[in-house]
């Protein structure tokens, strides 16, 4: 139940699902769903998703030639600031840095 859930979530991190809408497809009530995810994964429902898009963003991000602006509007970012904010504080550096770093060199 658990791995369809998270499936769920990972599917499309541009329109993450409300938490009500997990608890109906368990069957569990809302409270009851979000405790479940947040003992699994030690992450709030919120935070795992933007812990996701960050790991979708690191793949992205060796491609020298991925706009910034675009793949955080495509990972469901607000804006490529809202993105910059949750990726640095998730992995200490910024998109740009990030991806001087591992870019290949043209």
């Amino acid at each position: 139940m658990l791995a369809s859930l998270l499936a769920v979530i990972d599917g499309d991190l541009r329109i993450p699902p409300r938490i009500e809408d997990l608890a109906m497809r368990t069957g569990l009530s809302p409270s009851h769903c979000d405790r479940k995810i947040t003992v699994s994964t030690g992450m709030s429902l919120a935070r795992f998703i933007n812990v996701r898009r960050v790991q979708r963003a690191i793949d992205h991000l060796r491609d020298a030639d991925t706009c910034l602006a675009s793949l955080a509007l495509d990972l469901g970012f607000s804006s490529q600031s809202h993105m910059t904010r949750v990726f640095s504080a998730c992995t200490g550096v910024s998109p740009a840095r990030y991806r001087r770093a591992v870019a290949p060199r043209r």
